[in-house]
């Protein structure tokens, strides 16, 4: 049925809010700023309002990466170099590398089965590719679809035909995406003609599968 299996990679097997929350920490206290639910929220509420932004081309990928500072220490008064705090944050994402629960045994598991393997992420490729290495999870992929090299975001569909012409698969009914991003995973697949699977809590997702923990992938494949 399926030949080929695109996995996403923050959230779905790199833990990138855990990594996250210790770098936002340190930038938000670089210009005396604390760390609490409050601000937390601030700050996701303006980065997510910017990828959204960039997934349906509103805006370029340095627009959230330096902005999404700005816009945040601009809400306290505070002007800051959005690159320079991009810097600080990418450092520390990029040593950033903890695992999802079950990452490692799902991947093993697909690679048995003779699978192949690719992610499917949006991000810069040098911090993706370091962040895998660093986590031991390199090893089990094919290829890497990142959208920093592609030059096209998921859930551009452009994005999801570079990976089906370089998989050169049959058909795309024969590749099968599995995320955590409802628009950028889900529907991004979905419109390219590849089957779907949601990691995650919300109910009711338009996906083929659904599953809330890793292990429950092995039912599907």
């Amino acid at each position: 049925m399926y030949k080929y299996i695109l996995f996403d990679l923050d959230n779905t097997l790199l833990d990138f809010n855990a990594g996250e929350l210790n770098v936002l920490k340190t930038i938000f206290h670089s210009e005396g700023i604390e760390m609490n639910d409050e601000n937390l929220s601030l700050y996701r509420e303006i980065n997510g309002d910017l990828w959204r932004k960039l997934e349906s081309e509103e805006v370029v990928i340095n627009d959230v990466l330096f902005g999404r500072f700005e816009r945040f220490f601009n809400h306290f008064g505070i002007s800051v170099n959005g690159e320079q705090k991009e810097q600080m944050f990418r450092k520390g994402i990029n040593d950033a590398h903890d695992l999802i629960k079950d990452a490692k045994d799902i991947l093993n598991y697909v690679k048995n089965k003779g699978y192949t393997i690719a992610t499917a992420s949006n991000g810069l490729y040098e911090t993706q590719m370091k962040r895998m290495a660093d986590s031991d999870i390199l090893k089990y992929f094919d290829y890497h679809f990142i959208s920093g090299q592609i030059g096209y975001n998921k859930p551009h569909a452009a994005f999801y035909q570079h990976c089906l012409n370089k998989l050169e698969a049959g058909n795309a009914s024969e590749v099968l995406m599995i995320g955590d991003n409802i628009v950028s995973d889900i529907q991004g697949a979905h419109n390219a003609g590849i089957a779907t699977c949601y990691f995650g809590e919300v109910d009711d997702v338009e996906a083929d599968y659904s599953i809330r923990a890793l292990e429950e992938f092995k039912n599907i494949v």
